[in-house]
């Protein structure tokens, strides 16, 4: 019940419920800003904006290559269903993962934008390059449920 009030209505029905946003009209579907992509829920960063897939538009969501190590595991729905993937810190449904030969990782992680926090960095590089307690590092310390800003590219 407290995620119920802590979340937008679209955000808990996704993240709660596991529901799909409709098609095409995320925030986020079409974001090319450098940063990080955060768990709406409790903050916790799972996807760099430099493994986030161009086909996304293609499909109707936002679409990574790869999510962070350990930041999103997977649940297969049912007998020889589609495999979920869901906040390791949270269990917030996210969306789904593909097969995909297009991309270098095989894979296509299909995710809800409104699953989705998203975090603007001063370059690229700094995500992957920062020492400890900068960078990702410094956003996953972040307290559950602390108001994250979603910043859309003009």
């Amino acid at each position: 019940r407290v995620w119920a009030t802590k979340l937008e209505p679209l955000a808990f029905r996704v993240l709660r419920q596991g529901r799909t946003e409709p098609m095409g009209e995320g925030a986020l579907l079409h974001n090319r800003a450098a940063g990080v992509y955060l768990c709406a829920a409790c903050a916790q960063p799972l996807f760099r904006s430099e493994d986030k897939l161009s086909s996304g538009a293609q499909h109707g969501w936002p679409a990574f290559g790869a999510a962070l190590d350990g930041r999103v595991r997977r649940r297969r729905q049912g007998k020889g269903g589609k495999v979920e993937v869901l906040c390791s810190r949270c269990d917030g449904h996210l969306g789904h993962v593909f097969a995909s030969r297009r991309y270098a990782s095989g894979e296509r992680h299909c995710v809800n934008s409104a699953s989705l926090a998203f975090e603007r960095l001063p370059s690229p590089g700094t995500i992957a390059t920062e020492a400890e307690g900068k960078g990702i590092n410094a956003l996953s310390r972040r307290t559950p449920l602390e108001p994250v800003v979603v910043q859309q590219q003009c």
